[in-house]
């Protein structure tokens, strides 16, 4: 994506472009004209218009938009900030929860491997 379609994609004037980053507006005509700007500078403009950045593969939000106070999947699904924060609580007690089978099965496995030795009194005594 280059420059002049994230500046459309925001629905903002080179001229509030350039008062919103804090650049000259011959900057802004430069990124227009060679059609390049600086990541972050397209990235801010995508999230303005509404759409949700792309940072790295494991944190890919292609597809993914927000509107009216709305997340959007790519499948269409409406998520609000309340779905979001209850995701994340429901995401750490189940690696909680995990991590304590986890434990749980080492201790079964260890208890497993133990071999009881006759005690010297019934060694002694038969």
């Amino acid at each position: 994506m280059d420059f002049l379609d994230a500046r459309y994609i925001s629905r903002m004037t080179s001229k509030e472009v350039a008062t919103y980053l804090e650049v000259s507006h011959r900057t802004i005509k430069r990124y227009e004209k060679t059609g390049k700007a600086p990541k972050a500078v397209i990235e801010c403009l995508l999230m303005i218009g509404g759409h949700c950045p792309t940072f790295s593969l494991r944190n890919d939000f292609t597809g993914w938009s927000f509107s009216s106070g709305f997340l959007y999947s790519p499948e269409g699904d409406k998520f609000t900030s309340g779905d979001v924060r209850a995701g994340k609580s429901a995401l750490l007690e189940m690696n909680l929860q995990y991590r304590a089978k986890l434990r749980q099965q080492v201790q079964v496995q260890h208890k497993s491997n133990i071999i009881q030795f006759p005690s010297r009194a019934l060694l002694s005594t038969g």
